[in-house]
């Protein structure tokens, strides 16, 4: 019995693939988001769950809000405030009769579902500050 013949390699698999942008950003000469000045621009921290799933009984933002330079420490509470409902993100797309879509909200309510799910929005003035109130913001 004969083994049947491979198939063609394709070159690509497994080539280095050259990176245009690299030298620049690699060398100082590139210009981040963060590197451009702009008059009244704020900075957002997103605060996120520590534990993989459990009850989000409640969030202590006053300190946060305290600080001089922080404008706002969001939560799905305002979000259903200002909208009536926190939005899901779309996870897939599926016509089949059979798929249950899964509702994953952008900001939790209620329950954590993950590790790193958010749990508040903190907008300063800049990141430095934001990080700062962001690690002063209580999950109970």
């Amino acid at each position: 019995m004969t083994a049947a013949p491979l198939p063609p390699r394709n070159a690509l698999i497994g080539s280095a693939v050259p990176r245009l942008e690299d030298s620049r950003l690699v060398t100082g000469r590139g210009r981040y988001v963060g590197d451009v000045a702009m008059a009244g621009r704020l900075a957002a921290v997103v605060v996120r769950s520590p534990v993989a799933h459990g009850l989000l009984r409640g969030i202590d933002r006053d300190e946060a809000r305290a600080m001089p330079g922080v404008y706002a420490v969001l939560t799905a509470e305002d979000v259903i405030a200002a909208h009536g409902a926190v939005p899901n993100i779309p996870l897939r797309q599926d016509s089949s009769p059979d798929f249950v879509r899964a509702a994953q909200p952008v900001i939790a309510h209620a329950v954590v579902r993950y590790v790193g799910e958010p749990v508040a929005i903190v907008i300063a003035d800049t990141a430095a500050l934001a990080e700062d109130a962001a690690e002063r913001v209580g999950l109970a």
